[in-house]
């Protein structure tokens, strides 16, 4: 069988995967390289771009946080010291206002006892000059208002002792200024050498001259309190007392509260001794008892010895302990066979002093 032989031409002829485009396979293989390499080198380079991107927006993003948490604790330091600074400026000016007070207060202290000390040697001769004058007449040139009581003062001293002798001089160991008066006042201790020891008010009046508080001095009554329980049916009278309530569970289970009152003395050495009243009753839930229980709960709340009065008068000093000092009005009734027994009606509590100067 015949063989066919190639043609050489034919073989020759290149294949046409060999030849693109005039270009040889190397060259298309060295081509087709670079090309893959310089896309792969895009695409590397697309990533470090887009990557750095990434990394650049990490980064300002945690910029931002980082500035904004710097500014919100900036802002909280800031808040703090703001409101530590206003709590110091309050605590500051709480200071200075409590040192502005005591400052005043001691200010007042000070202004007060400049006036006491002031008025003091003229206060000491008004009472030395009414103990040293030997009639009413006398006395009545050193009393507030002593034209106006010259008639009350002359009937009041013809049954009483009028002294004059040095040996009952007094002088003033203590005094503090008054409140609540229309005029200036001073409440006054005095003491002989007995030791003896009395109260005076003295009030400075219109010609500026300190006078004697007469009608407290002597606990004065227009009516005498020791005849009035021989008085008729109906009588009635005014008197400056002590006033104690009687600790009576009794009286208080029958609703009533148990009174009995003293008259005091101008002088006084020691403990109070005087003679108690008959018993006094008041419905606890009047007018008259719920007045009284106000004075009762001041007692508990307040120290004894240091009690003031209304007007700033250390009474507590001078009054025996649960005696309260009250200005009356009582009435006279005739009980048993021939209204032979007595029995006192409480009708008004005036005033919680003697003070003949009124407020």
């Amino acid at each position: 069988m015949k063989q066919t032989q190639p043609n050489a031409a034919s073989e020759l002829t290149p294949r046409p995967s060999v030849k693109l485009h005039g270009v040889s396979r190397d060259s298309h293989d060295i081509f087709e390289a670079t090309k893959a390499s310089s896309e792969t080198a895009e695409e590397e380079q697309d990533d470090r771009v887009r990557h750095s991107k990434r990394k650049e927006v990490r980064r300002n993003t945690g910029r931002v946080y980082v500035a904004v948490w710097i500014v919100l604790m900036i802002g909280v330091v800031f808040l703090v010291k703001y409101l530590g600074s206003d709590d110091e400026l309050n605590s500051t000016v709480g200071a200075q206002d409590q040192e502005d007070v005591a400052l005043a207060e001691a200010r007042e202290v000070q202004n007060r006892q400049r006036v006491v000390d002031d008025a003091l040697p003229a206060c000491q001769r008004a009472m030395s000059g009414f103990q040293s004058a030997s009639s009413a007449a006398g006395k009545a040139q050193f009393v507030y208002q002593g034209v106006k009581l010259s008639g009350v003062m002359d009937r009041h001293y013809k049954d009483e002792l009028i002294y004059s002798s040095a040996e009952i001089q007094g002088q003033i160991i203590s005094a503090e200024l008054l409140d609540g008066f229309p005029m200036s006042a001073i409440g006054a201790i005095c003491m002989n050498k007995q030791g003896e020891q009395w109260e005076v008010v003295f009030v400075l009046d219109d010609n500026k001259e300190w006078k004697i508080d007469w009608m407290s001095m002597v606990r004065y009554d227009a009516e005498s309190w020791s005849f009035f329980p021989a008085g008729k049916e109906g009588d009635e009278g005014e008197f400056r007392l002590y006033m104690r309530v009687r600790d009576s569970n009794e009286d208080f289970e029958r609703k009533e509260m148990s009174l009995v009152f003293y008259k005091p003395t101008m002088r006084f050495k020691g403990e109070f001794e005087a003679v108690a009243s008959t018993p006094v009753s008041v419905l606890i839930d009047s007018d008259l008892g719920r007045q009284i229980s106000e004075l009762l709960e001041k007692e508990d709340i307040e120290t004894w010895k240091t009690r003031k009065d209304l007007h700033g008068f250390s009474v507590g000093l001078l009054d025996p302990s649960r005696y309260h000092r009250v200005r009356v009005r009582m009435r006279l009734h005739r009980e048993g066979r021939n209204g032979r027994n007595s029995r006192f009606e409480l009708l008004d509590i005036l005033a919680n002093d003697w003070y003949g100067v009124k407020p």
